[in-house]
């Protein structure tokens, strides 16, 4: 009913589909508890399968509820057929990424609990997310963006900081704010737009999500971020 392609959605005999519980508090952030199921058993051979459409994407976005060899896998890929790879590190990785993985990346967008495991550097104003955003552009990825809720987006390219301001609304329900953010960065870049484009598009996208209940209902439509814009 979406228009998604669901060719590659592959059936785990063995194991059940995975499922995530989430509360929400009455400030609207929410905590989510994860049982992976048939995702922590996604291989490389099933990856295999999807080699074409891999090859031929525009852009190949991730996250990792997977094997992290997997997206190893995956994201070495994309990268030698020449498709930019961003890395949502959601959840946040328990072990250090390796090089392998981090110098094929076009584009890493952890939140700031994320960029904080990963860089080492504790977020707790914007001096320290810069420096967070240097210290883990240091281990490989070409861009960062490191995204800090109310606080908008800090993007890193490794010649200069760029910050991009939040947009007011009032939330309901953070959940999937990040994944709605990191999907619409992904259309956008694929359509051949700059990145700063993408990560206003993004923001607006997210803004909208979060004054909704859920997260799959919460995802804007295009036309919705359109009006939104509008409006603005």
């Amino acid at each position: 009913q979406d228009g998604i392609v669901t060719d590659y959605v592959f059936v785990d005999k063995e194991h059940p589909s995975g499922v995530a519980l989430i509360t929400v508090n009455k400030e609207a952030e929410n905590c989510i508890v994860v049982a992976s199921g048939a995702n922590a058993h996604l291989t490389p051979a099933d990856i295999d399968t999807a080699a074409e459409e891999i090859r031929g994407a525009h852009v190949v976005l991730m996250q990792l509820e997977t094997p992290i060899s997997t997206v190893t896998y995956a994201a070495q890929m994309a990268a030698n057929a020449g498709v930019p790879v961003i890395l949502n590190p959601a959840p946040a990785p328990v072990e250090p990424l390796s090089d392998e993985l981090l110098h094929n990346l076009f584009l890493i967008t952890p939140n700031k609990s994320e960029a904080s495991r990963i860089s080492g550097i504790n977020i707790k104003d914007m001096e320290s997310a810069q420096r967070a955003a240097k210290a883990i552009y240091d281990m490989g990825p070409k861009n960062v963006i490191v995204t800090l809720g109310s606080d908008g987006s800090l993007v890193y390219d490794g010649a200069m900081f760029m910050r991009v301001e939040a947009l007011k609304v009032d939330a309901v329900d953070t959940t999937a704010a990040g994944d709605t953010y990191n999907g619409v960065l992904a259309s956008v870049l694929a359509e051949g737009r700059s990145l700063i484009d993408a990560v206003r598009e993004a923001n607006v996208a997210a803004a909208i999500s979060v004054t909704r209940m859920g997260a799959q209902p919460a995802a804007p439509t295009r036309e919705e971020i359109m009006q939104f814009k509008r409006k603005k």
